[in-house]
């Protein structure tokens, strides 16, 4: 199964980043029956490459999640502190 999110919404959300000099840090997908890891699909479907790419997956049973950066056309693995 495959989501995608609406062309119009989506002009309207760069319109209003754009608008409150904002900027896209990450785009975020689950995998819940695979790893938390890129597929060849995420790979040729990576149009924001400066943006992080945030994948998560249950499955463990807990919802978790890894990070990665578009670098010279593949994924690399970042570190990602959350502080409360």
């Amino acid at each position: 199964m495959r989501f995608r999110m609406d062309p119009q919404e989506q002009i309207e959300a760069f319109t209003a980043f754009e608008a409150q000099s904002l900027e896209l840090l990450a785009i975020y997908h689950s995998h819940p029956s695979g790893p938390a890891k890129p597929s060849p699909t995420d790979l040729a479907e990576a149009y924001y490459p400066e943006a992080l790419t945030l994948i998560w997956n249950s499955l463990s049973g807990d919802w978790t999640y890894r990070a990665y950066r578009l670098v010279d056309g593949s994924f690399q693995e970042v570190k990602l502190v959350v502080k409360d």
